[in-house]
């Protein structure tokens, strides 16, 4: 009998584990960690700062004997922390040594229906957001009348 119960208990561990866990709700969409491929600014009042993001260093180059790669990741919590950060890996090539650094820019959000609010320091701005498979398409509104649109790829 008590192999029984045993077998049936890791049985049921297995079946609810298998299922997987389905995000009925949007905050829970989004949670998890992205790796940023561009970041735009359109619309924006003064016509000299929309940007294409075509300046932006993503990838690695080679330094003297160091490579450097540079990337920018964000992520959104459970806790309902939005982290922007600007990553750095410099590698020692010639003795293969590495240091990673992360300047994190931390901030709230939350979801109110189809509205998402991003804050830093107490200065909330109106968002939205797709989510398709891996990919992530963040708008946030800019004070300045800018519409930033940051496109991810979940890690």
């Amino acid at each position: 009998m008590l192999k029984f119960r045993l077998i049936s208990a890791l049985t049921l561990t297995a079946l609810v584990s298998a299922c997987g866990f389905k995000a009925n709700n949007p905050e829970h969409a989004i949670v998890g960690r992205y790796e940023v491929q561009s970041i735009t600014l359109s619309g924006c009042t003064d016509p000299a700062e929309n940007d294409d993001g075509s300046d932006l260093q993503f990838g690695c180059e080679v330094e003297d004997r160091y490579r450097v790669c540079q990337s920018i990741s964000l992520e959104f919590t459970n806790d309902r922390e939005y982290i922007f950060s600007r990553n750095r890996t410099v590698i020692d090539m010639s003795i293969g040594t590495s240091l990673y650094e992360e300047d994190p820019l931390i901030g709230f959000y939350w979801i109110d229906g189809t509205n998402l609010s991003i804050c830093f320091d107490g200065d909330c701005r109106p968002a939205s957001f797709t989510h398709e498979g891996k990919i992530l398409k963040l708008e946030i509104q800019q004070p300045n009348g800018c519409l930033e649109t940051i496109m991810a790829v979940r890690k």
